[in-house]
Formats: C-alpha cells, sequence, structure tokens
C-alpha cells in the first residue's frame, strides 16, 4: 500500500522562503522513518532514515526543551542556539534492543543539513543558557547503569558507574569536561570519566548515606 508523506514547509536555510520537510512513516502511527530536506536556496535534497522510527518529543522532553520550538509540527522540535545555529531534535528509541530513549539532532544551515549528533541510549536532563558570545550546554544522563548485588556486601547498594555528561552545543557538538565532572561529583562523591564503565561502581551504603565510587572488583575508592 503506497505510504503518504506528511509535508511540510519550513524556512530552515534562512533565504525567507519556504523549504520542504517530507516525513514519511512505514513504522505505525505516531511515528516516521524518513525524513527529507528540499533547500529553496540550493534546490538539494537530504535524506535521513532511522532503523528505530523517529517520535515527537514527550511533554517531560518538552518542558526540558529551550522555548520557543520553530518547526510548525510536534513532530520535530527545531530552536536555533547561539554559536551552534539551527537545530533539529528527533526523538527515537535507543538502538541495539535497549529500553532507553535517544536522539537523532540535525544542523540545518544556508548550505547544508547534517548530522550533528546521534547517541546510543541518551536520557535528556536539560539545558543551560548562554552568556553572551557563548555557546548553550546540553546536560544528559547516560542511563547505561546496572544495579547488582554481591554477597561480601550484603548491605550495599552496587551499580555500574554512568555519568551526567554536560555537551558545548558549538559549532560541532562537544563534551565540556569541566562542568561533566563537577555535575558527576555533586551527583557520585567522585568522578572516573565522561563516559560510563564497568569496571567502576557507585556504591551506597544506606537509603539515607552518601553515594561514593570505587574500582571493580579491586574495591579502592575513587576521589
Amino acid at each position: 500500500m503506497p505510504v503518504t508523506p506528511d509535508r511540510i514547509n519550513f524556512d530552515f536555510d534562512g533565504d525567507g522562503k519556504p523549504d520542504l520537510v517530507e516525513m514519511v512513516s512505514h513504522c505505525g502511527e505516531g511515528c516516521f522513518d524518513t525524513v527529507r530536506f528540499e533547500s529553496s536556496r540550493t534546490g538539494r535534497s537530504y535524506v535521513f532514515t532511522s532503523d528505530e522510527g523517529w517520535v515527537g518529543p514527550t511533554g517531560e522532553d518538552l518542558a526540558k526543551l529551550p522555548k520557543p520550538n520553530l518547526f510548525p509540527s510536534p513532530a520535530i522540535y527545531a530552536h536555533r542556539f547561539a554559536q551552534a545555529g539551527l537545530l533539529l531534535f528527533l526523538f527515537r528509541p535507543a538502538p541495539g534492543g535497549s529500553t532507553g530513549p535517544s536522539v537523532t539532532i540535525l544542523s540545518a544551515g544556508k548550505r547544508l543539513v547534517h548530522k550533528y549528533f546521534e547517541p546510543d541510549e541518551f536520557f535528556l536532563d536539560g539545558f543551560i543558557a548562554p552568556q553572551p558570545g557563548r555557546s548553550w550546554r546540553m546536560i544528559a544522563n547516560i542511563e547505561t547503569s546496572e544495579a547488582f548485588g554481591d554477597e561480601r556486601l550484603p548491605n550495599v547498594e552496587l551499580k555500574t558507574y554512568s555519568p551526567t555528561v554536560v555537551y558545548r552545543l558549538g559549532r560541532a557538538i562537544e563534551v565540556d569536561s569541566v562542568a561533566t565532572e563537577r555535575a558527576t561529583r555533586k551527583l557520585y562523591n567522585g568522578y572516573a570519566g565522561s563516559k560510563a564503565r564497568q569496571d567502576v561502581v557507585v556504591a551506597r551504603e544506606s537509603p539515607s548515606s552518601q553515594p561514593y565510587l570505587m574500582t571493580w572488583p579491586g574495591k579502592q575508592r575513587i576521589p
């Protein structure tokens, strides 16, 4: 059965003329798995596909995104960020059988639409508005931690290390290492880098106690 695309006019290349954004669904109601951008400035088309399918942001995500959404449909969130320009957020399930969410972020400019960021599992936590002349920052929890128990530590809650990561949104996206360390230390009272690790665990000896980090299985405290 032929699939009818959803066509929307949206000036993403900044020439004051309507460009075409075409969304096609083969993944069921409420999602789309192909999106095509056709620029009135250059006449070029840019096509992106997703195996998982994209959906519009949930109410929880919308509450964390800067206002306003410039895109005329709730299927895509678009906002113009200082230093980064126009970014389009397409929300999707994480790949690889994970049950968590993720996102595809596209960058749209005068001459090009391209993938800006496409992580695996990704829980959006919020944004930090910049001072004049600085970049926006995006905060995310990379929730790949796994809880487990150990009979040698019967009363200690254990889970693998999963940091809070702060990204700087410039012409390219990059990890803000100083802000990432600060946010993760606030969460865990220690820091073991900006990537999830299986050889480091977060330990908590009671629900009311402060968590701490240690190597696993070495059990050496990490400051």
